[in-house]
């Protein structure tokens, strides 16, 4: 399960438009950090890293979102995603889910959605994303878990 990264799973589960992402905070909440990446399984395991270093899902989302997972679970994560929060905690807003972070992350798939849905058996060939950039936080600092 360490390599479901390179599946495209988690930007297949990012990209999703929808509301009802339970499952999907299910998933991220089984494999934050259980990831052998671009680290190795010892950056995933490393505590003395920051979060967003140890998991896949660091150059996607920002840190406080990762943190919403980590501490108070799944349910807590999906309600953050589609909410608008403007806290010292969290700043997320359903422009920058739709604009900065479901674009970008199709962007990236490029074809594979449509060659996927022609032919169930095609492999998605692994290629890191860049991370996704968040215009709202660019002049944010986040210190111990709090901008």
């Amino acid at each position: 399960m360490i390599r479901l990264y390179s599946t495209s799973a988690f930007y297949f589960a990012l990209a999703y438009p929808g509301s009802n992402l339970l499952s999907i905070g299910q998933l991220f909440t089984v494999t934050l950090v259980h990831q052998g990446f671009h680290g190795g399984e010892e950056a995933a395991v490393s505590a003395s890293l920051p979060l967003a270093k140890r998991s896949v899902l660091g150059g996607l989302l920002p840190e406080s979102l990762l943190y919403v997972l980590k501490r108070s679970g799944p349910a807590a994560f999906a309600a953050a995603m589609v909410s608008d929060s403007d806290t010292p905690e969290i700043i997320w807003t359903h422009k920058m889910r739709a604009e900065n972070l479901i674009r970008q992350v199709l962007q990236h798939l490029g074809d594979f959605p449509q060659k996927l849905s022609q032919y169930c058996h095609v492999l998605y060939d692994y290629a890191p994303m860049p991370p996704v950039k968040y215009p709202e936080l660019r002049d944010e600092m986040w210190c111990h878990h709090y901008y």
